[in-house]
């Protein structure tokens, strides 16, 4: 196998060769996929994994569950050796140990040597006992974030990927084997107007018939075998996770169920696709574009390939699609939780007259949760998401009409205050942009140290406005400012008594992959006294303060974590630290 880097930046892995014993190889997709290829062996086998890093991260294979001798991750451009051994009959998840939910992830499927499967539920309520040779089709539906990804396996082991969301497709009375897998948080999944036996109850004598089930925790996996249809024939059946605050953020899919001589077609349709539409690469299916939820400052919501993007953009928290494809968004890279919620929109997306995405636009997740979003736009323009919690938290999303000149911020915008039909060229609305450059672009950020006047940089590229196509580095350089001399730090004309602690929030140390120092001044001659930033807990964006009465301890909280951390206020040691 091989890890690759898809074109919107999602890392995933591709199967190059196979050889098995029995001699019966599947046929594997020819690109990288999420989820990766499925690998189908049976009870007692050993699996050796040879495994290419061709991204640019260290990449590792395990598979939690079954029995593995793993080494150590591939570094960029390596190749490592991992062996598994399946010890016991059910669907498993393999993945890298750091960037499961970005992408890097597959399904195991370890069967009993005869080939028997679950049992499904005929239409007359009897149990069917079955075996894997007589299923019409087989599905891997994986639960991340709040997202499913998808692939499907036909009756002649061909794999095709299904991406997100997708619709599947069977005919009446066809045989479907469903492996669900949760990757990170737990969900709940339903499937509609279908029922099978839950795991663990017996399969002859009043078995617990089901048509929900929750995966609890990290790498819970559920398989089961339903008989397309069965009791109340062709149509179209959603499946989601039940937890409503997930299922609000997209995480929802279809299948359609047709009967075999209706001429109708009973083909799987892929949902959007890291290698569809996007800026810098063309495709005929729509195209996905990844935010990185973060605890990094300024690329709070970070692009996949917000490194590549970033000489065009100037920022890694802007994102280029055309109309038709996804935004997505992954809690991949955060300790803490958050929303998704739109701040600003094109006044047409909200309204479906004319073709916009009044179901999902203005979207607001009500709860903070680990989790995430995709939502499909549609309406070219501006689109701008923050997080309720933590408001300079900004990512923004172009949606660029080919056929116009200019990336489109559309004619009008609505914001969340309330503010209607706003001009994409008023004071507001680029005041607005201007911050949003400042705020996701360190090198924006006033430095008072410097001597050298203070100087913004926006992308050079021209944007379709309601007043027609501008430069938009030249108007926001023209309203706000060049090169502006900052007032120079000074320190108060008299002493103080005692120390000034500050949350340094977003400085950066060694020994620490998270942000965040306390910085403690020494009122008496106004001079740095102490740094303290507890690489043992990794201090991570700390951010409200106060000591006890005697001010003998200090207490910080951490705003992107779940951590309270009391601090020696004489020495700056860790006393404790505190999870919730």
């Amino acid at each position: 196998m091989s890890a690759e880097t898809l074109p919107n930046g999602q890392p995933a892995y591709k199967l190059l060769s196979h050889s098995s014993d029995n001699g019966s190889v599947p046929g594997y997709a020819a690109e990288a996929t999420i989820p990766g290829p499925t690998l189908f062996i049976k009870t007692g086998d050993k699996i050796k994994v040879q495994l290419t890093n061709n991204t640019q991260s260290p990449v590792s294979f395990s598979a939690p569950g079954l029995s593995t001798g793993n080494a150590a991750a591939a570094a960029p451009g390596q190749t490592k050796s991992y062996q598994l051994k399946a010890n016991k009959p059910g669907t498993y998840a393999y993945q890298d140990d750091k960037a499961a939910m970005l992408g890097l992830f597959g399904a195991i499927v370890v069967d009993e040597p005869g080939g028997q499967i679950q049992s499904f539920v005929d239409g007359d309520g009897k149990i069917v006992p079955i075996d894997r040779s007589r299923l019409n089709k087989e599905f891997v539906l994986f639960m991340v974030g709040s997202t499913f990804w998808g692939s499907e396996i036909s009756s002649d082991g061909n794999q095709k990927p299904l991406w997100t969301n997708p619709d599947l497709g069977a005919y009446q009375d066809d045989l479907l084997r469903f492996h669900v897998l949760a990757i990170g948080p737990g969900h709940t999944f339903h499937l509609h107007a279908h029922r099978w036996i839950q795991p663990g109850s017996t399969q002859t004598a009043s078995p617990h018939i089901i048509d929900t089930h929750i995966l609890n925790s990290q790498n819970n996996s559920h398989v089961f075998t339903v008989k397309a249809g069965t009791g109340v024939g062709p149509g179209v059946w959603q499946f989601h996770c039940h937890l409503i605050s997930h299922m609000q953020s997209g995480m929802n899919g279809r299948i359609h169920v047709v009967s075999r001589d209706s001429g109708k077609s009973a083909d799987s349709i892929a949902g959007a696709s890291p290698s569809g539409a996007i800026f810098g690469h063309d495709s005929d299916h729509p195209g996905l574009a990844t935010f990185i939820v973060s605890d990094e400052p300024a690329s709070w919501f970070r692009s996949a390939r917000g490194d590549a993007l970033s000489p065009v953009t100037h920022t890694k928290s802007l994102e280029i699609i055309p109309p038709g494809s996804s935004v997505h968004f992954i809690m991949s890279d955060t300790a803490g939780v958050h929303t998704i919620t739109s701040l600003l929109w094109p006044s047409e997306a909200g309204h479906n007259d004319h073709g916009g995405d009044h179901f999902m636009i203005p979207f607001d997740e009500a709860k903070a949760y680990r989790g995430g979003a995709i939502l499909k736009l549609n309406v070219p323009g501006l689109y701008v998401f923050t997080c309720k919690i933590h408001p300079f938290m900004f990512a923004a999303v172009i949606v660029d009409d080919p056929a116009t000149d200019g990336l489109d911020l559309g004619n009008t915008i609505d914001m969340v205050s309330g503010i209607k039909n706003l001009p994409t060229s008023s004071d507001l609305a680029t005041c607005l942009l201007h911050t949003f450059f400042v705020t996701t672009v360190p090198g924006n950020w006033q430095n008072f140290t410097s001597p050298e006047p203070w100087k913004t940089v926006y992308p050079d590229v021209d944007v379709k406005v309601d007043i027609g196509t501008v430069n938009l580095q030249d108007v926001l350089h023209t309203r706000y400012g060049d090169n502006i001399n900052l007032k120079q730090l000074g320190k108060p004309a008299v002493p103080g008594v005692g120390e000034v602690w500050v949350d340094t929030q977003f400085e950066k140390t060694a020994g620490k992959t998270k942000p965040g120092t306390i910085t403690v001044v020494d009122t008496s001659n106004w001079k740095l006294k102490r740094k303290i930033a507890l690489p043992q807990i990794n201090l991570n964006n700390p951010h409200n303060m106060w000591p006890n009465r005697d001010h003998s301890v200090v207490y910080t909280t951490q705003w992107f974590d779940n951590k309270l951390t009391a601090i020696n206020q004489k020495n700056g040691k860790l006393i404790s630290n505190v999870r919730w």
